[in-house]
């Protein structure tokens, strides 16, 4: 592994996503049971990675602690543009605002690059969640 900087989280993680797939299982069990730095660490490396079968996880990660590792799990599931993500994505946004608006940058950013993904698709592809009773699509 390449030389990094460990006290620095978000090097740790770069350099942490250079196992791509291989590291998705680990990391998402940094992500779930280590310290701040650690979370912050694996969150950023999944974010790179954006690895499909980390979305409950990233999911999850927006009620962390750590506005740090909302940020990181916002941008994982912008990168990996999964619709389903679009619903925690404006829960959270919807909460009163943390000191950081980094993270709130991250959830809109996260929010527009999932609409951009579906708008590029086919409607034939496109597999869009129901609605609320009464309500138009």
């Amino acid at each position: 592994m390449p030389e990094c900087d460990i006290a620095d989280p978000e090097t740790l993680g770069k350099t942490l996503s250079g196992f791509g797939a291989a590291g998705v299982e680990p990391l998402l069990d940094l992500l779930q049971q280590g310290s701040e730095h650690s979370r912050i660490a694996a969150a950023a490396a999944l974010a790179r990675i954006a690895d499909v079968r980390t979305r409950e996880a990233m999911i999850a990660s927006l009620e962390d602690p750590s506005p740090t590792v909302r940020r990181q799990a916002a941008t994982a599931l912008g990168r990996i543009g999964d619709i389903h993500a679009l619903d925690a994505l404006w829960d959270a946004l919807a909460r009163p605002e943390d000191p950081l608006r980094r993270e709130h940058s991250a959830m809109q950013t996260a929010i527009l690059a999932i609409e951009d993904r579906l708008a590029a698709e086919s409607p034939a592809k496109r597999k869009i969640p129901a609605t609320p009773e009464g309500e138009a699509p």
